[in-house]
């Protein structure tokens, strides 16, 4: 089967959400940096991220030169970098509120860091696969890499939606409580 067709959409919707959410961010900046604090950057910067690495993972798929164990060792090392990411993106959300004890949403929170590197994880293993195991396997892993992307890409595009629909909630309320003009 041929995977080029699969891997130009994935890189196209991602490049296009992407840029959509950049308009987004930008409409929304000053709710976005005042009223929310380190939780909605937290999720900025991992959204980002994924989205990047839907770009750019596709894109290496789609390099002539680079056979199956290529592709393989570099999904790999992006998949380790998208964790480390997630990781990064989310230290200063998670110390801010250890720190202040706050346990609202904290199973929300918890969710937006743990999904994406049990995706990571998986996308890894099913790499490594593709490096150890015989060609009759590689069908079935190069499907299940096929399907963590999507799912990654689902896991981005819910994190567009928070940000944006809190980002206008979080205007709305402030209108409400500073009342008419």
């Amino acid at each position: 089967m041929d995977w080029s067709t699969f891997y130009l959409g994935l890189a196209g919707a991602a490049a296009t959400v992407t840029g959509l959410l950049f308009i987004a961010v930008q409409i929304n900046m000053d709710t976005l940096v005042s009223g929310i604090g380190e939780r909605s950057s937290a999720i900025a910067r991992a959204t980002f991220t994924l989205f990047a690495l839907l770009v750019v993972l596709p894109l290496i798929y789609l390099i002539p030169g680079i056979n199956l164990k290529g592709q393989a060792i570099f999904t790999v090392l992006v998949s380790g970098f998208g964790i480390v990411r997630v990781l990064r993106s989310w230290l200063p959300a998670w110390t801010s509120m250890i720190r202040r004890g706050v346990r609202e949403r904290l199973w929300e929170t918890a969710w937006l860091l743990i999904a994406p590197i049990i995706v990571y994880a998986f996308i890894i293993y099913n790499s490594y696969g593709l490096l150890t195991l015989d060609q009759s396997a590689q069908t079935i892993l190069q499907t299940n890499i096929a399907i963590c992307l999507v799912g990654l890409f689902s896991i981005a595009l819910r994190n567009s939606w928070n940000l944006i629909f809190e980002a206008t909630y979080q205007r709305k309320r402030e209108n409400l409580q500073s009342g008419p003009k």
